[in-house]
């Protein structure tokens, strides 16, 4: 079996070669699917992105988490990076499954003396584990051109922007929500 931090380790460093912090955005992926140590490497990476603008050499993360060569030789051929960003987000999965179960069974005597206290806290568990298995995908709008020509202007939901209204027209009632983000320049 791999072990959680060497894919962590081989997942960031794959950001920084390949000088694409969109890998992780993209995949939803937050500093909460990291270990402590991996946590540490992703704010290094992050703080590093917003203060200079600029990715680090792989180099400086290696003297900084002291990897050694060989051991960044064996963490490169650990895989694919969507190979990497699955095993990240199926250990998180995993790891907030067990927490919750272990919350919901620590409360498991509320059956006998509060059952209706027991189905609230049930209800909301299953809540938040089905929220665990879903994936958020982006969609880019070009490739929805025909659909969003075809919007009836006065049945639609605006973002409050005018210039934002009058690119995108907004989103027809009862459909996704898009949600459009942007890194802010701090310079």
């Amino acid at each position: 079996m791999i072990d959680r931090r060497d894919v962590e380790y081989a997942l960031l460093l794959r950001v920084v070669e390949a000088q694409n912090f969109e890998i992780l955005l993209k995949n939803d992926i937050t500093e909460d699917y990291f270990d402590d140590a991996g946590k540490l490497m992703y704010r290094h990476i992050e703080d590093y992105l917003n203060k200079y603008s600029e990715y680090m050499h792989v180099n400086h993360l290696l003297k900084m988490f002291s990897i050694d060569p060989e051991y960044y030789t064996d963490l490169s051929t650990l895989g694919e990076t969507q190979y990497l960003i699955n095993t990240v987000k199926e250990t998180f999965a995993s790891e907030q499954t067990i927490n919750e179960l272990a919350m919901l069974n620590s409360h498991s005597g509320l059956v006998h003396t509060q059952p209706r206290e027991f189905i609230k806290m049930f209800d909301a568990t299953n809540d938040r584990l089905k929220q665990i298995g879903i994936e958020k995908k982006s969609v880019n709008l070009l490739d929805n051109l025909d659909k969003i020509l075809e919007l009836d202007i006065n049945n639609v939901i605006k973002t409050g922007f005018k210039e934002l209204d009058d690119k995108l027209i907004g989103w027809n009632k009862g459909e996704e929500l898009v949600v459009l983000m942007g890194r802010p320049r701090t310079r």
